[in-house]
């Protein structure tokens, strides 16, 4: 188990040079321009809904237009803030995966090329499969993800078993992430939904690696959000085919 989340770990340092290849920056580029676009549909859903919705709550509460002068509606203002950007920040890099999936499977097959020699004909049929692979997958995987933190934090609120809430929180999160990043990889190999969860549990602890260090690096403001997707992606991609390298010489199954 700790020998593949070091192999999901130490795929990060090999994987960093690859960005900086002739071809490779383009990857970085990418995401700059979501992140803008990403961050206006921000801004103009704080700035144009926020007031409407503290409206509606007020009288939803039954609350005169008195308590609008309050301090209570700055509480309100920022706790409404927070939220938003809690949202945001936890279901940005799904959309992250899903809405540069194209080029990420891109980059993930033109890195097991370098590595492999192995080529994958183009088609846009097969383009559009990736997209909607992508949706789905990431799609479930958010949905998933959100209710097991849900019931996480729930845990959380019981003295003393809720300590490791926290932790299994970042748990499940990484391994979400690590999913997402890894499946490039199970689409382009042609692994069906089950086979690729199979994969993917069977190789739970390198999952888990991938996501961590994805999920840390999101953490990093702009830097972290600009780099995480193809440094995320190429990793998956050398932590896969080692993982496949590894079955081979074990004469095992790929899944």
């Amino acid at each position: 188990m700790f020998k593949h989340f070091g192999t999901a770990i130490i795929s990060y340092g090999p994987a960093f040079r690859y960005l900086f290849r002739k071809g490779m920056r383009r990857y970085l580029l990418l995401p700059v321009l979501l992140n803008l676009l990403l961050l206006a549909a921000l801004v103009y859903v704080l700035m144009v809904h926020s007031q409407p919705t503290i409206k509606y709550l007020g009288e939803l509460l039954g609350l005169g237009e008195e308590w609008t002068q309050s301090y209570w509606l700055t509480a309100l203002q920022v706790f409404l803030f927070a939220v938003v950007i809690l949202f945001f920040l936890q279901v940005y890099k799904y959309l992250v995966l899903i809405l540069l999936a194209p080029f990420l499977a891109f980059l993930s097959e033109r890195i097991e090329y370098l590595e492999t020699g192995q080529v994958f004909p183009f088609s846009w049929g097969g383009l559009l499969k990736d997209l909607w692979r992508a949706f789905l997958i990431n799609g479930w995987n958010l949905l998933r993800e959100l209710f097991i933190t849900l019931f996480l934090s729930i845990l959380a609120l019981i003295p003393v078993v809720g300590w490791i809430a926290p932790v299994l929180i970042l748990g499940v999160q990484s391994y979400f992430y690590g999913y997402g990043l890894l499946d490039y990889n199970a689409e382009r190999w042609r692994f069906t939904f089950r086979a690729t969860e199979r994969w993917m549990w069977l190789h739970s602890s390198a999952t888990l690696g991938t996501g961590l260090l994805f999920y840390l690096l999101f953490l990093i403001p702009v830097v972290g959000w600009i780099m995480a997707p193809a440094w995320g992606t190429a990793a998956a991609t050398l932590t896969a085919l080692r993982l496949r390298q590894q079955a081979a010489a074990q004469g095992a199954p790929a899944y």
